[in-house]
């Protein structure tokens, strides 16, 4: 039993804090569709019910992705970053790697709807969620650079400026998850048929690694930094927009 052994992960913790305690988690979560970007202040024991999950499966898969981890493999802390320093890690990390992924994905969309879509019609349907998608995440990294993260390193403390601009930034965040959801389920969970071409099975592999990769960059936001300017419970995260 769980009881019976040590503990690495409580059935109390909020889902965001234990990716923060343990970056390797955070795929579990995603490949079992546990939300800990924007509904992160949500316990594991709560998010399990949500989800239908049984707690002790889940449990083992996160101990044993912690136990998996290397020595000294654990990367840096977030937490520790300065304002300034995570949000260049953000913009650099993240959002370049949007800007130049966005394009490709959408091109490779195209290519395989141009070549397949008369075999499986829901490639059409994919392309479009891609360009919809694109469109999306694009003007959403284009006003935090310009207006949210300027203000947050100004040192003025217009705090219902940021209040307003933080709920901006979280509602949107939504909107890319279901945007996200969408293209997982039009892909069949990004799964490749056995007559799928080259380019089929790197479309597959890009939008999983969109995927993952925006799921770290929102959870920053959400759980990070946007926690450092909403005052919010004991584990410091709180969600002006709930959903």
């Amino acid at each position: 039993m769980l009881q019976d052994r040590h503990i690495l992960v409580e059935r109390d913790q909020t889902v965001a804090s234990i990716v923060l305690e343990h970056p390797r988690c955070a795929r579990v979560f995603v490949e079992r569709g546990v939300d800990f970007c924007c509904r992160g202040a949500m316990s594991l024991a709560d998010a399990c019910a949500a989800r239908g999950l049984d707690e002790d499966t889940l449990l083992g898969e996160l101990e044993a992705a912690i136990a998996a981890e290397p020595p000294g493999n654990a990367g840096h802390d977030p937490r520790a970053l300065s304002n300034l320093q995570l949000i260049s890690h953000i913009v650099d990390q993240h959002h370049v790697y949007l800007r130049k992924t966005l394009p490709l994905v959408e091109l490779l969309a195209g290519r395989v709807a141009d070549a397949h879509a008369q075999r499986q019609p829901s490639l059409n349907a994919l392309h479009a969620a891609v360009q919809q998608t694109r469109l999306l995440i694009e003007r959403h990294l284009e006003r935090e650079e310009a207006v949210l993260f300027p203000l947050l390193v100004s040192g003025r403390r217009a705090r219902e400026r940021v209040r307003r601009e933080l709920a901006w930034m979280q509602a949107e965040h939504f909107q890319v998850g279901d945007a996200l959801l969408e293209l997982r389920t039009l892909s069949d969970r990004f799964a490749t048929p056995p007559w799928a071409c080259t380019t089929y099975r790197a479309l597959m592999a890009e939008l999983e690694m969109m995927e993952r990769d925006t799921f770290e960059h929102v959870h920053l936001e959400n759980n990070v930094l946007a926690s450092r300017f909403v005052p919010g419970p004991a584990d410091g995260i709180r969600h002006a927009v709930k959903g």
